[in-house]
């Protein structure tokens, strides 16, 4: 991959740059297996062991099929193997990686959540619904962040969903003035 390893360690700028190229690359490439995943067969036979829990704890973000493993793991090592990264880079990156996806995995809405403070972060609200509903029907295919689900419409029903459970609080709270 052409890693360097030695003295001296790259700058925070270059490690930033290299770390977000590897978000944006992951995102892209992730999104499109993801949702190969989905396809009747594919999720059938491969996708559907991650699946397995609707309702998503930390630990189940690893849990998955050999060969989805295999394929979308190739989405987080793509960015690193293209620039051939400083060890601490690779280190943070994989580190950020696994912290992201046990974090959209856990099944909470912390108020320390990323996609409190960063736009376009999906957070484990986002991935929760993917997980409840099954096969190709669930959208919210995104690794971290939800710009290739805003352009490709695969979330419109967690849009809606978002949308009406905001009116139905809305419409409570409402009530609840008037009595």
């Amino acid at each position: 991959m052409g890693m360097q390893i030695s003295l001296p360690l790259p700058s925070w700028k270059i490690i930033l740059t290299q770390i977000i190229f590897y978000f944006i690359l992951e995102d892209f490439v992730f999104y499109w297996g993801h949702r190969m995943l989905h396809t009747k067969w594919l999720y059938t036979n491969v996708h559907s062991v991650h699946h397995e829990y609707a309702t998503p704890f930390g630990l189940t973000s690893e849990y998955a099929h050999p060969a989805e493993i295999l394929f979308l793991g190739f989405a987080t090592i793509i960015g690193p193997v293209l620039t051939g990264p400083h060890l601490m880079t690779l280190w943070t990156w994989m580190s950020l990686r696994v912290l992201e996806t046990v974090e959209v995995h856990c099944g909470y809405h912390f108020p320390w959540s990323l996609s409190n403070f960063i736009p376009l972060y999906g957070g484990a609200d986002f991935h929760d619904y993917h997980h409840r509903l099954l096969y190709t029907k669930s959208g919210n295919y995104s690794s971290t962040f939800t710009y290739m689900d805003w352009i490709f419409g695969t979330d419109t029903g967690y849009k809606n969903l978002k949308a009406s459970k905001k009116a139905e609080a809305e419409s409570s709270s409402h009530q609840k003035k008037q009595h």
